[in-house]
């Protein structure tokens, strides 16, 4: 393979730390690849992100390469003692109605399921931090950190219901479900030493590490650590995801400007809206073929275009729109995620019937459930709410429409008219053409309210560097890269004509 000066320096790193900062589609899996071929005899360890990206690379990597993830290692360790009661997640009202915690006399309805939200948020600062014990964790700093829901209830009893939590978690007979985060933290009080087995141990989209495999990694002190991502394309913060790359004090850095995804139109954007909103100061070089990108434009659902939505919501108002035009759309990671099915059920749960899934149960009606969610502004619950009530603004028969979605679905993307994901299911990917959905926020709007964080401006960054031929970008998106916003003489349409002029159409 043909390598570049950047990526031939990585081959050749020294140091037992070293920390490769790594732009959009400038060749991540190559440079590992290419490490791995040039060093046959080390024994190495290749941490991916998500399990589609450990398989991949289990048949494209050297032989000398072990590719998995960090839960993967703690299933093989200690997960698989559970596999009988794994469960994805937990929701306040099931913690409630299975009696699995006591909640203090005289709370509300609203107050106990605010109280239970507390004790999955103890739960969950303890499973996915570097902390040993429950008595580590600091009520009056957790306190301060709550959102203002949270501040006015008593964290110490939060924490002790964690911690009993945990233990029922822990205890093979017990009916409380071990979360994925819960045999990995296990795994990581036993204090694994992975130098018995490895020489070298690369992790890849170091930008999103779980704190716990970050503790692991500080504990190693045979193997080299080759640390590789984007600090850009951190997107995982709300899971307490950090940036590995900040924390392990690396012996040496190495940079990957070079993008062989997408060319200079792409770039140039990409590179507005790091320097605007982050400081960037270094800047990606396009060096794939050019890209055609139309700013401020729109174009409704079409086939041969891959779709990116910054929410569910967006995705489900995508897919609809497919199947009114007898489109079949593929879905990135399988329709399952998307939450349909919770969409369907609180359809019905609004008219009265309770449905069977653990995010209705502790509720006593729909009035109930609108009550919780403006009062702990849980972002899951308000986001059904509004998908609840725009249908019915519009007269949508949502059943049906999921009915007819599940229905018309391709399995397989070959067999798909266009592709539908969020923008957090497209990271690692890349499409040939594509638009991003309406629903991205303007970032001078989410500034301006109060709301702008760093994760969404990398989304936007994600987003944007996903195409390989044309992209249409939304005017909410355009308006937030200042170039562009302030176009060549001040105003914006000008600078969308000068720049459609420039790329063609």
């Amino acid at each position: 393979m043909q390598l570049t000066d950047e990526q031939k320096a990585i081959i050749g790193a020294q140091g037992r730390v070293i920390c490769v900062n790594a732009f959009a589609g400038t060749g991540k899996s190559t440079t590992m690849r290419a490490y791995a071929s040039a060093h046959p005899k080390e024994r190495i360890l290749y941490l991916a992100f998500n399990k589609s990206v450990a398989l991949e690379a289990r048949q494209k990597m050297p032989s000398n390469v072990f590719a998995t993830t960090a839960h993967g290692l703690a299933y093989s360790a200690i997960g698989k003692a559970y596999k009988h009661k794994l469960a994805d997640d937990m929701k306040p009202g099931e913690l409630l109605e299975r009696k699995w915690i006591e909640v203090p006399p005289g709370y509300s309805n609203t107050g106990r399921f605010l109280f239970a939200q507390g004790v999955l948020r103890m739960l969950n600062h303890f499973l996915q931090n570097d902390i040993e014990s429950f008595d580590d964790m600091d009520p009056i700093h957790l306190k301060e950190r709550a959102p203002g829901n949270l501040s006015i209830l008593p964290f110490s009893r939060m924490i002790e219901q964690a911690q009993r939590l945990w233990v029922a978690m822990c205890d093979p007979t017990s009916d409380v479900p071990i979360l994925h985060d819960g045999y990995m933290k296990l795994y990581s009080l036993t204090r694994p030493n992975l130098g018995d087995d490895f020489d070298t141990i690369q992790v890849d989209e170091a930008q999103d590490s779980n704190p716990v495999l970050l503790n692991i990694l500080k504990h190693q002190d045979k193997p080299r650590i080759m640390l590789i991502g984007d600090r850009h394309q951190q997107i995982y913060s709300f899971r307490n995801a950090v940036n590995a790359m900040a924390e392990m004090n690396p012996d040496t850095e190495y940079p990957l400007t070079g993008s062989f995804r997408f060319g200079p139109e792409v770039a140039w954007r990409a590179n507005a809206l790091l320097a605007q909103w982050k400081g960037e100061g270094t800047e990606i070089r396009g060096l794939g073929k050019p890209t055609k990108v139309v700013d401020a434009g729109w174009v409704s659902v079409a086939r041969g275009s891959a779709y990116i939505a910054r929410t569910n919501a967006g995705i489900f108002a995508l897919a609809a729109a497919a199947i009114a035009k007898d489109m079949r759309p593929y879905f990135v990671g399988g329709i399952g995620g998307y939450r349909f099915n919770d969409f369907v059920d609180a359809y019905f749960f609004k008219r009265g019937k309770k449905p069977d899934n653990p995010l209705f149960a502790g509720f006593q009606g729909w009035g109930d459930f609108m009550r919780v969610a403006h009062h702990t502004e849980d972002p899951e619950l308000k986001g059904i709410m509004g998908i609840i009530f725009r249908c019915e603004s519009k007269e949508i028969d949502l059943p049906q429409v999921v009915k007819q979605i599940r229905a018309g679905a391709a399995r397989r993307i070959s067999d798909a008219d266009l592709v539908l994901c969020t923008a957090h299911k497209s990271k690692g990917l890349e499409f040939p053409v594509g638009c991003l959905a309406d629903d991205f926020p303007s970032l001078y709007e989410a500034k301006a309210n109060g709301r702008l964080t760093e994760d969404e401006v990398n989304l936007m960054y994600v987003a944007i560097t996903r195409f390989t031929d044309r992209a249409f970008l939304p005017p909410k998106v355009t308006e937030s890269i200042e170039g562009l916003r302030r176009g060549m003489d001040g105003t914006v349409d000008d600078a969308m004509a000068d720049m459609r002029a420039q790329a063609g159409f």
